[in-house]
C-alpha cells in the first residue's frame, strides 16, 4: 500500500514547484507520473570495478593507497574506494557475487571520490562519471519512493 501521508506531504509542500495547488485529481496524476528526475541508485562492486578497469584507473587507485606523496586522508580515500569495488577479491565471479551495494551518493563515498580528484588519481570528469554510474531517470512518484500513484491514492491522500 502506498504511503498516503508521504503523498499528502508531496501534494501540500510541492517541493519541486510542479503546481499541484488548485489542480484536480485528474490533473495531478500525470504530474506525478511524469516529470522525470535523476535518482542515484546503489551499484554492485563489480560494476564499479568494471568502470575503473575500462578507464585504466585500477592501477592508479591501487597505487594511491600507499603513495607517500598523498596525504593520509587521500590514501584512506583510495583504500575505501578500493574496498568498495572489491579490490581485494581475486576472482571476478566472487566479486560479481558480493552482496553489498555501493551507495554512490552517500557522503562517505562521494567525499572519497572528491579526495581522489583532489589528489589527481581521477580527473574531475572521471570523478563525476563514477558518481553518476547509478543514475536513473524516474517519474516523480517513483523518485520519491511512492511507486506508481493512482487517482484513488491522490483522492485518499487529499482527504487526510
Amino acid at each position: 500500500m502506498i504511503d498516503l501521508v508521504a503523498l499528502k506531504a508531496e501534494l501540500d509542500t510541492d517541493p519541486r514547484g510542479l503546481g499541484y495547488a488548485g489542480k484536480t485529481v485528474h490533473e495531478i496524476k500525470p504530474m506525478l507520473n511524469a516529470n522525470p528526475e535523476t535518482v542515484s541508485r546503489p551499484i554492485t562492486p563489480g560494476k564499479l570495478w568494471e568502470w575503473f578497469d575500462q578507464h585504466s584507473r585500477l592501477v592508479a587507485l591501487g597505487a594511491a593507497r600507499a603513495d607517500a606523496a598523498l596525504t593520509a586522508e587521500e590514501q584512506h580515500a583510495a583504500q575505501a574506494v578500493w574496498y568498495s569495488l572489491g579490490g581485494d577479491v581475486t576472482d571476478e565471479d566472487t566479486r560479481n557475487s558480493l552482496p553489498q551495494q555501493v551507495a554512490l551518493s552517500a557522503a562517505p563515498f562521494a567525499n572519497a571520490i572528491a579526495l581522489l580528484v583532489a589528489a589527481e588519481v581521477l580527473s574531475a570528469a572521471q570523478g563525476a562519471a563514477v558518481l553518476a554510474l547509478g543514475n536513473v531517470s524516474l517519474p516523480r512518484d517513483e523518485a520519491i519512493g511512492l511507486g506508481h500513484v493512482r487517482e484513488s491514492y491522490i483522492t485518499a491522500a487529499l482527504a487526510l
